[in-house]
């Protein structure tokens, strides 16, 4: 079985298997009491959402019903609440709407979604807000991969149950064993067990704090900002994940597990600031510049004329502008070859940003 959907069907047998059921959130969000209700019956759940563009779209819309766009938010302030008490809302109501108090809870989103809802979804200001800096996001390399006409075994192995049953079991010696799953109780306090970082990894993550504020200065005035005002502490949840997945008993993060988590968040940042250089427009002539600009870069470098056939949606007047203003901003170049047979080529070039730009581990 292949498609965007492979690795939910890989995630909840596993965690099944495991006896870890009560980690599954549902898969689809209904409001914002809902997402708190789940929370609260248990606080660490991970939440599977199909089609996650279309997702955005329903509570991103400016007119979207209250309780639809308030799951924004509460993911948002849950993101910061990881490692203290949430306190949600207070209702007239208290004996049937009681106020939701969550001790550090763990709600973990995985979506997956073709682009296109996605990137029309996050043009309402998604990626200035830094709504969207608190999420981790990948473009396949393989839109397409080939057939499996022979899949993987369905059953999770034995090795995987086992490591998901010990990061359950967390580190001893701490309150509710350091495990936040198995107090079940969302309303307890407890201590978790803090994960030590070696004197490498403590150098590694002050490099990646600087590399943050360079990155800051170098884009103020540009939503890149609020993708880079989180780069430190993904780059720090990441290497924790990735230290507690080596040794769930005691684990200590060490200096690679900040140097691969550090490329991994740059990587992520990096692929949301081009993609959405590419995707995301503010004005309608702004979609028709990017637009023009798609068509040039799906080809390399195209004929006038076929360029002409392609965009024949616009005017001329549009295309002509289009053309003069990535000619201006140095995005494309026009190059002429003459034609024995007739008249000259123009060819439109595709100018690639310069490599600097496409990457943002300095």
């Amino acid at each position: 079985r292949g498609g965007k959907a492979r690795r939910r069907c890989r995630i909840n047998p596993a965690l099944r298997a495991a006896g870890l059921a009560r980690y599954l959130g549902g898969e689809d969000l209904a409001s914002s009491a809902g997402l708190l209700t789940s929370l609260q019956l248990h606080p660490a759940r991970i939440y599977q959402v199909d089609e996650f563009g279309q997702f955005l779209r329903l509570v991103l819309s400016p007119r979207a019903p209250f309780h639809k766009a308030a799951i924004w938010a509460e993911l948002t302030k849950l993101y910061t609440s990881a490692a203290e008490p949430y306190i949600g809302s207070e209702y007239a109501n208290q004996k049937e709407k009681p106020r939701a108090t969550i001790h550090q809870p763990c709600a973990c989103l995985w979506g997956v979604t073709v682009p296109a809802p996605f990137w029309k979804a996050v043009e309402g200001g998604a990626l200035g807000d830094g709504s969207l800096a608190r999420f981790l996001v990948f473009l396949t390399d393989e839109h397409y991969p080939a057939r499996q006409d022979a899949p993987e075994p369905a059953d999770p192995p034995a090795q995987l149950l086992a490591v998901l049953a010990a990061i359950a079991a967390g580190a001893g010696g701490h309150d509710h064993g350091g495990n936040l799953a198995e107090a079940m109780q969302s309303g307890a306090a407890i201590t978790p067990y803090t994960v030590p970082l070696t004197p490498g990894a403590e150098t590694a993550m002050a490099e990646a704090r600087q590399h943050a504020v360079e990155r800051l200065r170098a884009h103020q005035g540009s939503y890149a900002t609020a993708l880079f005002g989180r780069h430190a502490e993904n780059t720090a949840k990441l290497a924790m994940l990735a230290a507690i997945s080596r040794n769930p008993a005691r684990p200590v993060t060490e200096e690679h597990d900040v140097t691969w988590a550090h490329r991994l968040v740059d990587h992520c940042i990096g692929t949301l600031l081009r993609e959405a250089d590419r995707h995301v427009a503010e004005t309608p002539a702004h979609a028709r510049l990017k637009k023009v600009l798609d068509v040039i870069r799906s080809a390399g470098r195209i004929r006038r004329t076929e360029f002409t056939r392609r965009t024949q949606s616009l005017s001329k007047h549009e295309r002509d502008d289009a053309i003069a203003t990535l000619l201006d901003s140095k995005q494309i170049a026009i190059e002429t070859a003459p034609n024995a047979s007739g008249p000259d080529t123009t060819w439109i070039i595709a100018i690639e940003p310069e490599e600097g730009l496409k990457s943002h581990a300095a």
